[in-house]
């Protein structure tokens, strides 16, 4: 058993001080280059992606009000009314350029102020954002946002 031993350290021992490979040089042209690779990648830099969210669609409806919070995230509300009655979308545009939109519907309240829900929330207490004026200005509230009240733009 111990000559075994000797005989595995030794031919390790070998291994280890045996004289590394050659280094052999590969060389790869254009015309070696895998065809899966799309061709934009070798024609020039990417696009650089919408900083703006002006440069995005606006949804359908007027836009009611406009804020931005301490993150940088850009929240705007669009209304289409028709009597007290208003369907919408609150969007979220991010600092990356990320877009998220929220459908909602909406009525009048006392006061001026407008209430936007999720379509089909029944619960009472809970909205998506109110909208109303303070001190001659148009504030909004919205749930995503800590229940703050933000001035819009």
């Amino acid at each position: 058993m111990i000559r075994r031993i000797l005989v595995l350290a030794a031919a390790s021992a070998l291994a280890a001080c045996a004289s590394p490979r050659a280094a052999s040089t590969t060389t790869l042209t254009a015309a070696d280059a895998p065809e899966s690779e799309p061709a934009a990648r070798a024609s020039g830099p990417l696009p650089a992606p919408a900083a703006e969210a002006t440069s995005v669609e606006a949804p359908p409806g007027q836009l009611a009000c406009r804020t931005k919070d301490a993150f940088g995230v850009t929240s705007e509300v669009y209304l289409e009314w028709s009597g007290d009655q208003a369907k919408g979308v609150i969007r979220s545009v991010a600092p990356s350029g990320m877009v998220s939109e929220r459908r909602v519907r909406g009525e009048r309240a006392a006061g001026g102020a407008v209430v936007l829900d999720d379509p089909g929330q029944t619960d009472l207490v809970t909205h998506a954002a109110v909208l109303a004026t303070h001190a001659g200005k148009r504030h909004v509230r919205l749930a995503d946002a800590g229940d703050a009240w933000s001035a819009c733009d």
